[in-house]
């Protein structure tokens, strides 16, 4: 078997670690010396990957091992608490692949006035509430990595507003929340076409998580009375360049689109056992891009895609979870390849501190539907920590 190594990449991990191993050292006497209501955190996974072409007549699987996530930042309280803050840093490539790595990119900067126990507004650059799995703290996920609903067809970070309201009355429950921002993505202060919208409901028939255990897939707090929460998410992005996919650099049209999004979820917990799923659509107006000479020079991802996945925790912190993923990806255009699938994922974790120290071991097997690719058969094993 053929091994790819990038000394370059070695070198940006290496220093990456260095920097975990000092902030770990630091934590304590750092915290000594941190205000009551500031908190600084960091947290990584380090994981190692395999890929195996599974239809190919040559060797061509490729290994990897990775620092992923980097995260640090601070958050904490404001003025009496009626304000709390939250800034966020990242420190690898696999984020920005597209910015110069070795260096620490912003990807949160956002405080929240918090009006009274069920009315808040959130401002600044943040994650938007589109899929209840891409809400999660990336260290909170069940599997290895996130499924690719939340990884290609779900909503990112943007800058804008959110109001968030929640109430609950008798055993029901609900929170609503509604967004609206300058819909071009992170760390963009251009405007070049109009704004992102964004609505989403969620009820809780049996009321809240224990634990705000809908922030995490696995029901590590086995809830003792089933808990159910059904999400919808409905988003309008007009006019806007953020997702599009530049294959070369001849554009001479404006390529601005309209994005329109929406997704269905629901999360259950009972005794140890979890379920999720999740339906996501993504349309564009005019998804394919083209150059002065009228080639085929870029798209806008769209389609359908949807995952289900299963978990139960044993006696011990360890679990077991399988996941389904289809994608559909209809491109309305020959020139833009599809790339429909279907994922099957099966995760063994061990829990050793909650979600902040854990070790999981996943295998999945992609089964593509475009002749013209490979189905893949994939295994990773990852160390999360984090505190």
């Amino acid at each position: 078997m053929k091994a790819i190594v990038s000394l370059h990449r070695v070198s940006s991990y290496a220093r990456s670690g260095l920097i975990i191993f000092l902030l770990f050292l630091l934590t304590d006497s750092t915290r000594a010396q941190l205000p009551d209501d500031m908190n600084i955190f960091a947290r990584a996974q380090l994981r190692a990957s395999m890929l195996y072409p599974v239809d190919s007549n040559i060797d061509q699987s490729s290994y990897s091992a990775q620092i992923r996530r980097f995260r640090f930042g601070l958050k904490g309280d404001l003025i009496d608490k009626k304000f709390d803050y939250f800034i966020q840093l990242a420190y690898d490539d696999t984020e920005f692949p597209l910015r110069a790595a070795n260096r620490f990119e912003l990807l949160d900067a956002s405080a929240t006035w918090k009006m009274n126990e069920q009315l808040s507004l959130k401002f600044g650059q943040f994650l938007m509430s589109g899929n209840l799995e891409r809400m999660m703290n990336p260290l909170n996920q069940q599997f290895v990595e996130h499924s690719i609903v939340s990884s290609q067809f779900s909503l990112e970070r943007d800058i804008g507003i959110e109001l968030k309201h929640q109430w609950k009355i008798g055993s029901i429950a609900a929170r609503e929340f509604l967004f609206i921002g300058n819909g071009d993505g992170p760390g963009s202060l251009g405007d070049y076409g109009g704004f992102q919208y964004l609505g989403r409901l969620e009820i809780l028939p049996f009321g809240f998580f224990e634990k705000e255990g809908e922030m995490f897939l696995s029901d590590l707090t086995r809830e003792d009375r089933m808990k159910l929460l059904l999400g919808a998410s409905a988003s309008f992005n007009d006019n806007t360049r953020y997702g599009f996919v530049d294959l070369n650099d001849d554009i001479v049209e404006a390529f601005e689109r309209d994005v329109l999004y929406w997704n269905v979820d629901m999360l259950s917990k009972w005794k140890g056992w979890s379920f999720y799923a999740q339906l996501t659509n993504r349309s564009v107006n005019v998804p394919v891009i083209y150059g002065k000479d009228l080639d085929f020079s870029g798209y806008y991802r769209s389609g359908q895609s949807y995952s289900a996945q299963l978990g139960y925790v044993l006696v011990g912190n360890y679990e077991i979870a399988g996941r389904y993923t289809g994608v559909i990806n209809s491109p309305d255009h020959l020139l833009l390849p599809s790339s429909d699938l279907d994922e099957y994922t099966i995760v063994v974790s061990k829990f050793v501190n909650d979600h902040k120290v854990k070790a999981q071991l996943d295998v999945s097997y992609q089964a593509m539907k475009n002749i013209f690719y490979e189905d893949q058969l994939i295994a990773r094993a990852q160390l999360s920590i984090g505190f």
